[in-house]
C-alpha cells in the first residue's frame, strides 16, 4: 500500500466518537474530526494545539516533535481556517508519525537554511496533501492560492514584494513563495501563466523557480514519501543557487 493510499484509507475508515470535535475553537466536519481522531488513536497521543511565538511558513504547521507527539501550531499574528486545519491533519497522516527531527530538512546545520529547507519540503509534500485534504470537502488549493496571490503575487507585481530586503535572501524567500503558489494549481496552464507573471516582474525569481518546479513536474505523480524525498534532494541546489552571480554556496 502506498503512503497515498494510506491517507486515503485513514480518511475513509477511521471510526470514532461522532462528539463535536474542535480545534483552535474550529468546529471540525465528522470527516476531518475522523482523520484527528485516527491520528490520535495511532500516535496514542492527543493532537497540542499551540500558538507560535515565531512567523511559520503556513498559517498552521503540523508536526509530530521529539516524543511523537502530533502537534499543530499556529503561526506568529496568524488566524486559521478550516482549510488551513485540515492540510495539517493530512499532513500529519502522511508523515506517519516521523519526527520533525529525523526529516530530511533537519540536516542543514544552520538554523536559515533549515528553516528555508523545511518550508521547501512541506511545498513539495503539498502534491500529496492536497488532493487528499481536497478528498475532506475542503478548499485546501483556493486558500492556499488567495493567501499567496495577496502575500506574493500582488506585493510582486506592485513593486511592494520585501522592498528592505535585498540579495540572496529576498529572491530564496520569493522562490517559494512562488513555487508554493504554481504547486497549489491544479491546472498547469494555470501555473504557467503565474509563471509568466513572475517572470515578468522579477526575472530572478523566475529563473531559479523555473528549474524548481520542473523537478515538481519530472516526479508527478508523488504516491509516496519516496517521490517527495527525490524531489526534494534535486530541488536544494536550485533554491540555494539563488543568490548572487559569483556568490559562494552557503555551507551545510
Amino acid at each position: 500500500m502506498t503512503v497515498a493510499e494510506r491517507v486515503r484509507e485513514t480518511i475513509m475508515s477511521a471510526q470514532g466518537s461522532t462528539a463535536a470535535r474542535k480545534l483552535f475553537g474550529i468546529e471540525l466536519p465528522e470527516p476531518i474530526a475522523k482523520v484527528a481522531r485516527k491520528i490520535e488513536g495511532t500516535a496514542q497521543k492527543a493532537i497540542v494545539e499551540e500558538r507560535s511565538n515565531v512567523v511559520e511558513p503556513a498559517p498552521v504547521v503540523g508536526y509530530f516533535d521529539d516524543q511523537g507527539t502530533p502537534r499543530l501550531a499556529v503561526s506568529k499574528g496568524a488566524e486559521p481556517a478550516l482549510e488551513d486545519i485540515a492540510v495539517e491533519l493530512v499532513r500529519l497522516v502522511f508523515r506517519n508519525g516521523r519526527f520533525e527531527k529525523n526529516m530530511p530538512f533537519a540536516e542543514m546545520r544552520h538554523e536559515a537554511n533549515r528553516r528555508l529547507c523545511r518550508r521547501l519540503y512541506r511545498i513539495i509534500e503539498s502534491e500529496v496533501v492536497f488532493p487528499e485534504a481536497e478528498g475532506l470537502d475542503v478548499r485546501a488549493r483556493n486558500r492556499t492560492l488567495e493567501r499567496m496571490r495577496a502575500a506574493f503575487l500582488d506585493p510582486l507585481q506592485q513593486g511592494r514584494y520585501r522592498p528592505d530586503e535585498a540579495g540572496p535572501a529576498r529572491v530564496r524567500e520569493g522562490v517559494l513563495d512562488a513555487l508554493e503558489l504554481t504547486i497549489a494549481e491544479h491546472d498547469a496552464r494555470a501555473a504557467e501563466r503565474h509563471m509568466e507573471a513572475i517572470a515578468a516582474a522579477d526575472p530572478e525569481i523566475a529563473r531559479a523557480l523555473g528549474m524548481l518546479y520542473t523537478v515538481v513536474k519530472n516526479h508527478r505523480p508523488f504516491e509516496d514519501d519516496g517521490r517527495v524525498r527525490a524531489a526534494y534532494y534535486l530541488a536544494v541546489p536550485f533554491l540555494f543557487d539563488a543568490r548572487r552571480p559569483g556568490q559562494a554556496p552557503p555551507r551545510r
